[in-house]
């Protein structure tokens, strides 16, 4: 019952949000950055991202990746002391006209994580902080 849509069907909401006016605009929860993707199908887009976006992608992709590891070690016996993972993922770091972080929802979470992060994953320095 609800037709199909395409980013191009946001992008004018999706951009005001961008200058400044994110309330109430596509969400009722705040938003804290925008996710922008890398153009490989196309234009950049951006994706306003809510603490609760972060939150999801932290419990659903970082703990499973690391519970995955953990299991597979613990099966096969080669798990001797702590150990890190290897994350590579592109950052933007940039910041929009309304204050924003732009960048991607891996560096968002890091950044958000702070001191704990690089104990689970090992991303640039310059790009955790």
């Amino acid at each position: 019952m609800v037709p199909i849509t395409t980013y191009d069907d946001y992008k004018e909401y999706i951009e005001k949000m961008m200058k400044g006016s994110t309330k109430n605009i596509l969400t009722t929860l705040p938003i804290i950055s925008f996710a922008e993707t890398t153009g490989s199908t196309g234009e950049k887009k951006f994706i306003p991202i809510t603490q609760k976006d972060v939150n999801i992608y932290t419990k659903y992709t970082v703990t499973r990746m690391l519970a995955t590891a953990d299991n597979y070690h613990k099966k096969h016996g080669t798990r001797k002391k702590p150990f890190r993972g290897m994350f590579i993922s592109p950052a933007f770091d940039r910041v929009l006209e309304n204050g924003s972080l732009c960048s991607n929802i891996p560096d968002i979470a890091a950044k958000q994580l702070g001191w704990m992060y690089p104990l689970i994953l090992n991303v640039p320095f310059p790009k955790l902080f």
